[in-house]
C-alpha cells in the first residue's frame, strides 16, 4: 500500500532540478497506479485517488438499507469525512490533499435512489430499451469558478448567512448544509496549512522543507436535494445561493438535457444491407435472413449470409447506402429528442451520439443485427462507423460521414481516431496531421478523440500491462491508464488501434519472422 506522507524520504544534502522532481512523481505515480490495477481493472478516469492502509472511512447511514438520503445526511458525512481526511503530502510535489475516498460510491449500489420516491414505472422502459439512465448518477453541472475567485470561501460564507436571514424555515436546510459544508472546506484548509507548516520544520532537506513552506502559505486562506443533493457546485452558480433552491431542485437557470443515442453505425448498416441485399437485389427474403439472424449466423449457410450482409454498403464508406440511411436516422431522432423541450417546459434536450464506455454492456444485451454482426459482440463505438467499414479504412471518408450526421444543437457525435505515431516522424508528417485536423473540425465535426500510439506498443501492453504503466489511452469521453482497464475494455482499445494500420502490423510479424 501507499504510504501518505514521504517526509525525510529523499536525501537531505540533494538539490533536485525541476526535471529530477517530475521524473520522481512520474515513478510515484506509476507506482501507485499499478497498486490500483492489482484491485481490478476500472474502465473510467483515473481520479487521481490513492490506495493506501491508512485511513478508512464508512458511511453513517440514516436509512435501513445502508445508504443516505437527503440534505442532512450528505451534510453530515461529508463533514465528517474532510474532517476527519488525513493529508497526503509529499514535499517533492507543488500539490498536497490527494484524496483517498470516492464518498458517492460508498453507498451501496443497489440502494443509490431514495425508495421514497420510487420510478418503478420508468425502469420497465429502462429494461425495454436498455437504457442507461441519468437518476441519481453523477451530473455534469458545470461551476462558474470565477465566483469563487471573485469571493473566496470566506465571502461565499458570508454571502450565505446574509440570504438565509432573508429567506423563510423553508429554504434553512438548504442554508445550513452549505454553511455546514463550506465552513468544513475552511477549517481542512486551515488544519492543511498548519499541519504543512509544522512538517517544514521536520524535512531535513532545505529546498525540499522550503517547499513545504511554500505549500503551507498557498493553502492559508489569508491568499486565498432529496436523494443527493449538490452541496459544493451549488456554491459556484449565478444567483443560487440568493434562491436557496438546490441545483438538482430548480436552483440552476439553465438545464441542458443530452440524451445520447447508442448504436447508430449497427441500425444504419442493418438498413442498409436490408434495402441492398433483399429490396434490391433479391440475394433472400426477409424470411430467410430471420432465421438466420435467430440462428446467429450459426445455421446452414449462416456464415456465407453473415459476410453476404457485411459487406453491403456501410456507413462510413462515402456516399453509401449506409451513410444515408445513418442521415436518416439523425434527422428523425434529432426530431424526436428536440419535441421533448415543448413536452417539458424549462429542460434544454440535446440529441448527440456517445456511446460513452458502455459499447461491450450495450452489445451484450442485443442480439445478432442484419449487419452480420453477431450476438452479443459490441456495437459500434459513438458516431464511428463499425470496424471495416470499408477496403482502405479512409479517415476522411469516415469523418465526413460523421460530420453528416451532427444532431446540432451543442451534444456531440464524436470522431474517434487512432493514429499510428509514424504519421509524425518528420515535420512534413506533423503539418498533415494539423492540416487534417483542421479540416474535420471544419466539415462540421464537433469533438475529436485521438490515441497516438505504436501498434505493437498496445499489443505488448496487453499482454502485460505493467510492462508499459504509464501508457494512457482515450478510451472515448475520458482518458485512462492501459493498465488499469479491464481485459474486455483493454481488447476494445487494441482492436481500434490494430484496425488503423493492418498492414503495418502484418509486415512487422513477417519481419520478426525473418530474423528467426
Amino acid at each position: 500500500m501507499s504510504k501518505i506522507q514521504f517526509i525525510n524520504t529523499y536525501p537531505a544534502d540533494k538539490r533536485y532540478t525541476y526535471d529530477e522532481r517530475i521524473a520522481l512523481l512520474r515513478a510515484r505515480k506509476v507506482a501507485q497506479t499499478e497498486e490500483k490495477a492489482k484491485k481490478g481493472g476500472a474502465d473510467e478516469d483515473d481520479y487521481g485517488l490513492i490506495e493506501q492502509d491508512v485511513y478508512k472511512f464508512e458511511l453513517e447511514a440514516n436509512h435501513e438499507n445502508g445508504s443516505i438520503y437527503g440534505y442532512r445526511a450528505w451534510r453530515e458525512n461529508y463533514t465528517r469525512l474532510i474532517g476527519s481526511h488525513p493529508l497526503y503530502c509529499d514535499p517533492i510535489d507543488a500539490f498536497v490533499g490527494k484524496g483517498f475516498v470516492f464518498m458517492e460510491r460508498l453507498r451501496p449500489k443497489q440502494h443509490k435512489w431514495n425508495p421514497a420516491y420510487p420510478f418503478d414505472d420508468l425502469k420497465k422502459i429502462f429494461d425495454k430499451y436498455n437504457i442507461i439512465s441519468g437518476i441519481d448518477n453523477c451530473h455534469h453541472f458545470t461551476p462558474d469558478l470565477q465566483i469563487g475567485f471573485d469571493l473566496g470561501w470566506g465571502g461565499i460564507l458570508e454571502q450565505l448567512k446574509l440570504e438565509r436571514e432573508k429567506h423563510s424555515q423553508d429554504h434553512h436546510e438548504f442554508y445550513d448544509s452549505e454553511i455546514a459544508v463550506v465552513e468544513a472546506i475552511i477549517a481542512f484548509l486551515y488544519r492543511a496549512s498548519d499541519e504543512l507548516l509544522e512538517l517544514s520544520k521536520i524535512e531535513k532537506n532545505p529546498q525540499l522543507s522550503q517547499n513545504l513552506l511554500e505549500m503551507s502559505r498557498v493553502h492559508h486562506l489569508k491568499y486565498q436535494s432529496k436523494s443527493q443533493p449538490e452541496l459544493i457546485l451549488n456554491l459556484f452558480q449565478h444567483g443560487l445561493i440568493a434562491k436557496g433552491v438546490n441545483i438538482t431542485d430548480g436552483g440552476a437557470n439553465y438545464y441542458n438535457m443530452c440524451v445520447d443515442g447508442s448504436g447508430l453505425a449497427v441500425v444504419a448498416d442493418s438498413f442498409a444491407a436490408l434495402e441492398q441485399r433483399i429490396e434490391r437485389e433479391k440475394k433472400l427474403t426477409y424470411d430467410e435472413l430471420d432465421a438466420h439472424i435467430k440462428a446467429n449466423y450459426e445455421d446452414k449457410d449462416g456464415e456465407y449470409i453473415r459476410q453476404l450482409m457485411l459487406h453491403s454498403e456501410r456507413y462510413g464508406g462515402g456516399n453509401s447506402l449506409g451513410d444515408s440511411w445513418a442521415e436518416r436516422i439523425k434527422d428523425l431522432y434529432t426530431e424526436l429528442v428536440r419535441d421533448l423541450c415543448e413536452q417539458h417546459k424549462g429542460i434544454n434536450f440535446i440529441p448527440g451520439f456517445f456511446s460513452w464506455s458502455n459499447t461491450i454492456l450495450l452489445g451484450k444485451s442485443v442480439g445478432a443485427t442484419p449487419n452480420g454482426r453477431k450476438s452479443g459482440e459490441p456495437i459500434n463505438h459513438g458516431a464511428n462507423p463499425c470496424g471495416n467499414f470499408r477496403p482502405d479504412g479512409a479517415v476522411t471518408s469516415m469523418c465526413n460521414s460523421i460530420a453528416r450526421v451532427q444532431p446540432a444543437f451543442g451534444n456531440t457525435a464524436p470522431v474517434q481516431l487512432e493514429v499510428d505515431p509514424g504519421i509524425a516522424n518528420d515535420e512534413e508528417g506533423i503539418r498533415k496531421m494539423a492540416a487534417m485536423i483542421k479540416t474535420i473540425m471544419n466539415t462540421g465535426n464537433t469533438l475529436l478523440n485521438i490515441n497516438i500510439i505504436d501498434t505493437e506498443k498496445i499489443l505488448e501492453a496487453h499482454k502485460d500491462p505493467f510492462k508499459y504503466p504509464d501508457l494512457v489511452v482515450r478510451v472515448t469521453g475520458f482518458t485512462a491508464y492501459f493498465a488499469m482497464l479491464s481485459p474486455e475494455f483493454r481488447q476494445l482499445v487494441v482492436d481500434r488501434i490494430t484496425s488503423v494500420n493492418p498492414r503495418q502490423l502484418k509486415e512487422n510479424d513477417f519481419n520478426k519472422q525473418k530474423e528467426k
